[in-house]
């Protein structure tokens, strides 16, 4: 209609109406849900290194008093420890 009447005013009017605040609003949304997606992605990567890293830890936690139970045994077997308990 702006083209039609020539018309500045409309067609300011026009583009103000065309670049609703909805849009931005939206915009703004989508935004910030990419945002969180790719912040609980990067959480998710990191508490799985934690995991592994406990794993890890763990295993070498088990081995270490596997072989201290068994020098205690030997110890112990060899009279050189008294026994526990």
């Amino acid at each position: 209609m702006s083209r039609l009447t020539n018309s500045r005013a409309l067609s300011l009017i026009a583009l103000k109406v065309e670049d609703s605040p909805f849009k931005k609003v939206i915009k703004m949304v989508k935004d910030m849900i990419h945002k969180l997606m790719l912040e609980a992605q990067e959480e998710a990567e990191h508490k799985g290194l934690c995991y592994k890293a406990m794993e890890n830890h763990q295993c070498e936690v088990e081995q270490l008093v596997s072989m201290l139970d068994g020098a205690l045994a030997y110890l112990t077997k060899q009279k050189l420890f008294p026994p526990l308990g």
